[in-house]
């Protein structure tokens, strides 16, 4: 669409990583001061797969959310 067009000219990346990345970043305080499990803090970010939640976080992190 038009929207994704020019947000990803502006930022540089498409909204769904930008979506990613915001709910990584939340992931990682709820993970380091949280009692949260994995698949629960993948829950509580907005991702309904936990392989996915895997996924997305190790490409951003550089580390798995299990260390």
């Amino acid at each position: 669409s038009y929207l994704s067009r020019i947000f990803k000219q502006k930022k540089g990346h498409t909204i769904t990583e930008q979506v990613n990345r915001t709910r990584i970043e939340e992931a990682k305080y709820i993970l380091q001061d949280c009692d949260s499990t994995v698949s629960e803090t993948a829950q509580k970010v907005g991702f309904a797969d936990r392989s996915y939640f895997y996924k997305v976080f190790k490409k951003q992190v550089g580390l798995s959310p299990s260390v």
